[in-house]
């Protein structure tokens, strides 16, 4: 794979270098994207938002072996080491369903194997504000796998919280 991309309405994803081999192919691949992240809504069918807006720019590297002799599994998670960077902002999330909106939303991430540090993330929930950093130890297993246990370690601050408006009934 020398270079493989994908274009979004407003954005592009790409993947470039090398994957050897058809059977258990060894990957060393540069994974990059910035793109809207309602084209990502669209593209996938997220059927659980109503809401997905903002920009998100991604920077990855994935290495090791790929095993193509049945499902994926969590070994095979284990033999592939990921590490980048991945940010977006102006961003607005929307659960189907629920009246309240994350809106102003900017993060930063940093990916490191199976866990995800958050940099940053900043944001608001109707009237209640929040940042929050820290670290989601086993992220990709638990997004990926039944059985997981997902460890967060993680600090949240707030100039305002508005439980009332947090605790509404189908909110």
């Amino acid at each position: 794979v020398h270079n493989l991309s994908a274009d979004f309405e407003d954005g592009t994803i790409q993947a470039r270098g090398s994957m050897t081999g058809l059977q258990n192919p060894t990957l060393n691949l540069d994974l990059s994207g910035d793109f809207e992240l309602n084209d990502l809504r669209k593209f996938a069918e997220l059927q659980e938002l109503d809401v997905l807006e903002g920009r998100f720019k991604l920077e990855a590297d994935v290495t090791g072996v790929l095993r193509t002799d049945g499902a994926f599994t969590r070994a095979d998670l284990n033999g592939l080491k990921a590490t980048g960077t991945a940010t977006f902002g102006d961003a607005a999330v929307q659960m189907a369903g629920s009246p309240l909106l994350f809106d102003g939303l900017q993060g930063a991430f940093r990916l490191d194997g199976l866990d995800v540090s958050v940099e940053s993330l900043k944001g608001a929930l109707e009237q209640s504000d929040f940042a929050l950093t820290g670290r989601f130890n086993n992220l990709l297993p638990y997004l990926l796998f039944d059985g997981e246990v997902l460890d967060i370690q993680a600090a949240m601050v707030s100039q305002t919280l508005d439980f009332d408006e947090l605790l509404t009934p189908g909110s």
